[in-house]
């Protein structure tokens, strides 16, 4: 949970694309109608689990994580299309051997 990692690193774990998903997932799991049973707190099984182990129960961040990770690819996307298009790499020329 992002609660054991040291303050310095807690910026990489936002910016990383592992923990968004990693969040949806588990909300999308645990917030489903699996773990729907009710607790005697007043609430589901699956929100008790994501409340134990330090994870949102708002069903809102698993869009926001979907619109991270759609956003990231495009970015990537765009990157990489513009590196390839404009970084060109030398020709590698074999030199003969002299005899």
């Amino acid at each position: 949970p992002k609660s054991n990692i040291p303050a310095w690193w807690v910026w990489f774990y936002w910016f990383t694309p592992l923990s968004w998903s990693f969040i949806a997932i588990v909300q999308n799991v645990f917030l489903s109608y699996l773990y729907t049973v009710a607790l005697p707190s007043g609430q589901s099984r699956g929100e008790a689990y994501l409340d134990q182990n330090g994870f949102p129960t708002d069903n809102f961040r698993k869009w926001i994580s979907l619109a991270y990770l759609g956003g990231f690819y495009i970015l990537t996307l765009v990157v990489f299309t513009l590196g390839l298009r404009f970084l060109r790499w030398r020709e590698m020329r074999s030199e003969e051997p002299k005899p």
